[in-house]
């Protein structure tokens, strides 16, 4: 029987018809309030409002709700994206739970409201806003993982009507056929999918991916200046980095200047937020780092 690692933090039929045309467009952030709150004490965890470049807006704690205000200003409009960040607790966001969110859609314009949906989250996670007020795991908007709840029916009672008495037919029962549903299935490291029922094989005869979602690798080790290298376990990068992956790790030393960073033996140049080479203390000692491989390099997300 096959068995994977992995733990569900959402799932999303890949068949949608509401997806988002493109990214939500917001030019300033004035406040973000948590629908339902989660942690079990002030300081459990942040979600991050900050732009798909990867500049922070603002940022809100769960559970005191205390927000604050980037000085980062937005030249004209851009894309919305949340980033989920344990701090005393990991995260632990519900399936089907929202926040509201206060912007600007231009400079100097009215303050506007806006609900986004968000997914269950249980560790470090991206999640890209559309304009259609959820939340999708990738900057194309092609799998959205947060919906709008869909209300529930009650059904009403239809008052009986007299049925007059017939001689029934026999009609052969039809037994339906079911065609499985596709569905994709997001997931953290550390738990397991097993089959429905006890025994079988788990049928991944279909195509299984692994979409980019952020875990954390531990401090690394330098092996000399600005050569940096990741050993998790268990490995995050089997042969390459997959674009858009995003990595946290603790810096064990200061950077000098151009640096390389090694992950799971795999060694690609460490970039700026702009792609630029690393400069002397853009890496400093016991410094928490984001970094996101652009299919090429992995870049520093604040830096």
């Amino acid at each position: 029987m096959k068995t994977l690692l992995i733990g569900l933090i959402g799932l999303c039929i890949s068949a949608n018809a509401w997806a988002a045309t493109g990214p939500f467009s917001v030019n300033a952030s004035r406040d973000i309030d948590i629908t339902t709150t989660r942690s079990s004490y002030d300081f459990g965890w942040q979600i991050e409002a900050q732009t798909d470049g990867g500049d922070l807006l603002a940022s809100v704690i769960d559970n005191n709700e205390a927000y604050t205000q980037s000085p980062y200003i937005v030249s004209g409009t851009d894309g919305l994206t949340f980033f989920f960040r344990g701090l005393g607790e990991t995260v632990n966001v519900t399936a089907g739970d929202s926040v509201t969110f206060t912007y600007l859609t231009v400079a100097g314009g009215g303050e506007v409201e806006a609900k986004i949906f968000l997914p269950a989250v249980t560790m470090n996670t991206l999640l890209y806003v559309g304009d259609d007020n959820c939340t999708y795991s990738d900057s194309a908007f092609t799998t959205k993982v947060g919906m709008t709840p869909t209300p529930s029916v009650t059904p009403t009672a239809a008052l009986p009507t007299a049925t007059p008495s017939t001689t029934p037919s026999t009609t052969p029962t039809v037994t339906p056929t079911v065609t499985p549903a596709s569905a994709d299935i997001w997931y953290q490291a550390g738990d397991s999918i097993y089959p429905v029922i006890p025994g079988s094989d788990l049928d991944l005869s279909g195509d299984l991916q692994v979409r980019g979602a952020t875990f954390y690798a531990g401090e690394s080790a330098s092996t000399g200046p600005d050569t940096y290298v990741l050993n998790p376990t268990p490995n995050m990068v089997v042969t390459a980095p997959t674009k858009g992956q995003m990595i946290t790790w603790c810096a064990d030393t200061d950077s000098t200047g151009a640096s390389t960073i090694s992950v799971d033996g795999v060694s690609d140049a460490l970039k700026d937020r702009a792609g630029n080479a690393t400069e002397s203390s853009d890496v400093v000692t016991g410094m928490m780092i984001n970094m996101i491989f652009d299919g090429t390099n992995w870049r520093l997300t604040g830096i």
